[in-house]
């Protein structure tokens, strides 16, 4: 359903930005799911369905019950702009 690849958490992000958590995006891919939504390159997602990212472990839950989703479900979608 998240269809932004290299997701990792990066500690001297969060630092640097003063955030507490979230989950770094590196690449979205064009036409996926999340393309369109506003979610570019180098932001960070907070929340995805009011589940707040704190851990790798927490976005690994989402995509592991991605099925409950369906095609043209819509979610909200927490994230922190990256800006330059």
């Amino acid at each position: 359903i998240i269809d932004a690849q290299g997701l990792k958490a990066l500690p001297d992000i969060y630092e640097l930005n003063k955030l507490p958590y979230g989950i770094y995006v590196t690449e979205i891919i064009s036409g996926g799911s999340i393309s369109g939504s506003g979610v570019k390159a180098h932001d960070i997602i907070l929340e995805f369905d009011g589940v707040k990212l704190t851990t790798n472990s927490a976005f690994s839950a989402i995509v592991n019950t991605a099925s409950k989703y369906q095609i043209g479900s819509t979610v909200e979608i927490t994230y922190y702009e990256y800006k330059k």
